[in-house]
């Protein structure tokens, strides 16, 4: 991908002048960019499409007054939009239902958003407002499919979920921004007097070329019969994979013992290719986890001795239609796993944790589930809550789960299971599965000089003091019996947690 600016005239030239000196007097290139790149499935495709030569008169709208001018006045196109998204000027579904008329009408060709990690922008989720629901656990009730109950993702815009006629693009280097706001639009492209600018003017030239189309399987299908010049087969699509990380103790897991699943998840999904921090969704999850199989570790014994074994699971790619986790059950059903049904006592999952200051939510699912397993879900809910210190455990008020791998091990069969979350009936994290969910405020102070955080790291208390009470809880669910447990560190790699 590239971008390149020049200015739309042509000087009279004489005499031999070298190719490159040319190009360098017309172009400059930018870096730090990110591209929205294109995602198909059995039926649709989503995402950005690619160009292989886009070119767009610049117009930067950092506010509501450029908004209005560019819809009255602009007829200058096509255009690319430089969109500067704050605090004062978000960008809403509004906004981009503008921008899709434009898209239309051809007065818009190519699209790009700041994204800075200093950004005052207070909310914003391109995922969509019921994450994951065509394959959820209620996707066949009339009552709950859909979230026809709760909207999980409040502030959602279901952007990843669309398709843009055109290639859209983050640019996240300060200097190139600056860099392009002050040669393009500042010198050549800003309306003066309220009148529209005169030639030359300065454009944007995007290539970001995407291949695929129509639906994962026609895309596959033309990769194996598309041939270069030297005849060897030429990619036109990369199928998604992620993998399932499994960990289990003590030691191997024999057939008659009863097994504890800890889930959480490792991945998220954003609409740019490199910009994906998920510090809450999910790395929050997959932290606390980890510190709960360190502090867990300890002890082996007694969990032996008790026929028990604790199974950790992280999940790769679940934001899309839970795709670890099903396959996973998938591999469960035709005896291809090294876990059978039977011996599933208990599931806890570990979601989204850091959002919340002193309290946590306890969601199970209370939806056509048998007395049985409503008791079971009581006596772990109160297990959690007996063992919980200054992180306050309560149990949701909902009925039903929020998006969580548990809901794809419930899809087949019932089972004890609770999900923990920061979140009662809708997500705190205002940024969920986008690259805003950077925990800014929350890791200014953190320190890279080591890849342990002690308990005087406010994040690290809060994740410690959790992963204490899941520790003793799972602890008293396998063994019967109460352990004192003090997580005086976690793990917080700086390439796990982004800043």
């Amino acid at each position: 991908m590239l971008i390149l600016l020049y200015l739309s005239f042509l000087t009279c030239l004489t005499g031999a002048i070298e190719k490159n000196k040319l190009s360098e007097k017309i172009y400059i290139s930018l870096e730090g960019s990110s591209v929205c790149y294109l995602r198909l499935n059995r039926e649709n495709t989503y995402g950005c499409k690619g160009a292989e030569s886009a070119v767009g008169v610049l117009f930067y709208m950092d506010n509501a007054a450029r908004q209005q001018w560019f819809k009255n006045n602009a007829r200058q196109g096509p255009y690319t939009l430089l969109i500067n998204p704050t605090k004062n000027f978000p960008f809403t579904k509004e906004l981009m239902l503008e921008i899709r008329q434009y898209i239309n009408d051809k007065k818009v060709n190519s699209l790009l958003v700041t994204y800075f990690g200093n950004s005052t922008v207070e909310q914003f989720s391109p995922e969509s407002t019921c994450p994951n629901h065509k394959y959820d656990l209620y996707s066949n009730d009339d009552s709950y499919k859909d979230c026809l109950d709760y909207n999980w993702n409040v502030q959602g815009t279901n952007w990843l979920n669309e398709y843009f006629e055109i290639p859209i693009l983050a640019l996240y280097k300060a200097d190139q921004v600056e860099k392009l706001i002050d040669i393009c639009w500042k010198k050549r492209n800003e309306p003066k007097n309220d009148q529209p600018p005169q030639s030359p003017l300065c454009a944007v030239e995007i290539k970001s070329q995407m291949r695929g189309a129509v639906n994962a399987e026609v895309c596959l299908r033309r990769t194996g019969k598309t041939t270069n010049l030297n005849g060897e087969s030429k990619e036109l699509c990369t199928i998604i994979g992620a993998r399932t990380i499994i960990s289990s103790y003590p030691g191997p897991l024999l057939q008659e013992d009863k097994v504890i699943l800890v889930l959480a998840q490792y991945l998220t999904l954003t609409m740019f290719e490199t910009l994906a921090p998920g510090a809450n969704n999910p790395l929050s999850g997959m932290i606390t986890l980890l510190a709960v199989a360190k502090a867990l570790k300890t002890s082996e014994k007694e969990l032996q001795t008790h026929g028990r074994s604790i199974v950790f699971m992280l999940f790769g790619g679940e934001t899309l239609d839970y795709l670890s986790s099903t396959k996973l059950v998938f591999d469960m059903k035709n005896k291809n796993f090294f876990i059978d049904k039977k011996q599933i006592e208990l599931i806890v999952e570990l979601s989204q944790l850091a959002g919340s200051k002193d309290q946590i939510y306890m969601h199970t699912n209370k939806i056509n589930s048998s007395v049985a397993i409503s008791q079971a879900n009581e006596k772990i809910t109160q297990k959690f809550t007996e063992y919980s210190k200054n992180i306050a455990f309560k149990e949701a008020k909902n009925n039903i789960l929020p998006p969580a791998s548990l809901q794809s091990f419930l899809k087949w069969f019932e089972v004890p299971g609770v999900v923990l979350a920061d979140h009662n009936t809708e997500f705190i994290n205002k940024f969920y599965n986008s690259r805003y969910d950077t925990l800014l405020d929350e890791l200014r102070d953190l320190p890279f000089n080591t890849s342990f955080v002690n308990k005087s790291f406010p994040l690290a208390k809060k994740i410690s003091e959790i992963a204490e009470t899941i520790t003793q809880t799972i602890y008293s669910l396998a063994t019967n019996k109460t352990k004192t447990v003090n997580v005086d560190e976690i793990y917080a790699s700086t390439h796990t947690y982004s800043k």
